[in-house]
């Protein structure tokens, strides 16, 4: 049995002050205290088995890559920000019902298939994560991701990469943006991360990587049909710093060009795109704390004639157990 909780607090400065759509702070969401993940799991580690089911964030097990975790800015870190547009998809502070399938058949292959309820009221903060109905107005999000697994197999000297091909597909009925509504919703994704520099011997995992994310959907009843990220990060770069991180990340979210159709004949300013250029250097100042400086551009805001922002920033963190 696992049991997880979040208590968050504070104020959204790319609400407050940049209007931007992808945050410029990961932390924020949901600002309350709430029940996270609980539920039950088997693992038959030698078979390459897991099974889990209960309340649970799909954002742990789908769309993810420990890369994100050293960004700030949550078109990154988590998950590729888009799917959360889309549908009703989960991630930490946020969980629901569902049911999980992981097994590695192979060293180089791994498969995941899971099933959430995909109803968006049970993750309002009034709640505070034990609103446990089963009931939904969306259906259930079905999901599947593959991983081909690169020089991991033990023994392996050459550079790890993981090369995901995902796709989703929620039941039930999707307003369009024209009007009416639509049976179901859709998504094909790709994750790749490739390590290109090995800083030490054939075991070291200090080095430059490199990764992209491309997520595509339909664009009648999608907010973001198409959206791209991809990031270099070097671990351990200076001597004697291991386990600090440097990393360079580009997000590009195109906004739907059904919506923009229907707000221009309504006399709106339609929204076109929204980038994100991100630097940041997460300092692992020993086993328990860390701090990331980090610099940020966020180039057409929401994707209208809004300002370009520049935006100075730091995250620290701590691990107490």
């Amino acid at each position: 049995l696992f049991s997880s909780a979040v208590w968050r607090t504070g104020t959204s400065l790319s609400q407050r002050k940049i209007g931007n759509q992808f945050p410029v702070q990961q932390v924020f969401g949901s600002q309350t205290v709430k029940l996270n993940e609980l539920y039950l799991s088997l693992a038959a580690w030698e078979e390459g088995i897991l099974i889990k089911a209960g309340r649970l964030d799909a954002g742990n097990d789908f769309l993810a890559s420990p890369l994100y975790s050293r960004y700030v800015n949550n078109g990154f870190n988590g998950n590729p920000v888009a799917v959360f547009f889309n549908v009703p998809f989960t991630a930490y502070p946020n969980s629901t019902w569902g049911a999980y399938l992981f097994c590695r058949p192979y060293q180089y292959l791994s498969m995941k298939y899971a099933a959430f309820n995909a109803n968006s009221d049970v993750l309002k903060a009034k709640y505070h994560g034990v609103n446990f109905t089963f009931q939904s107005t969306n259906g259930v999000l079905w999901i599947t991701e593959w991983c081909a697994l690169v020089n991991q197999e033990q023994g392996a000297s050459g550079m790890p990469g993981h090369y995901k091909v995902g796709y989703y597909y929620m039941t039930g009925d999707e307003p369009k943006f024209t009007g009416g509504k639509q049976r179901g919703d859709q998504c094909l994704y790709f994750l790749f991360d490739q390590m290109i520099v090995r800083q030490g011997g054939s075991l070291s995992t200090r080095g430059l990587t490199s990764f992209i994310s491309l997520l595509l959907a339909p664009k009648n009843r999608n907010l973001f049909p198409f959206y791209f990220d991809a990031g270099l990060q070097y671990r351990g770069l200076f001597p004697g710093r291991p386990d600090d991180y440097l990393s360079l990340g580009y997000i590009y979210g195109k906004y739907s060009s059904t919506q923009a159709r229907v707000q221009r004949s309504e006399g709106k300013e339609a929204e076109n795109f929204e980038t994100v250029w991100e630097l940041s250097y997460w300092a692992q100042i020993n086993q328990w704390f860390y701090i990331t400086p980090d610099l940020q551009y966020i180039v057409h805001p929401r994707g209208l004639h809004i300002p370009n922002a520049f935006v100075i920033a730091a995250q620290i963190g701590f691990d107490i157990w």
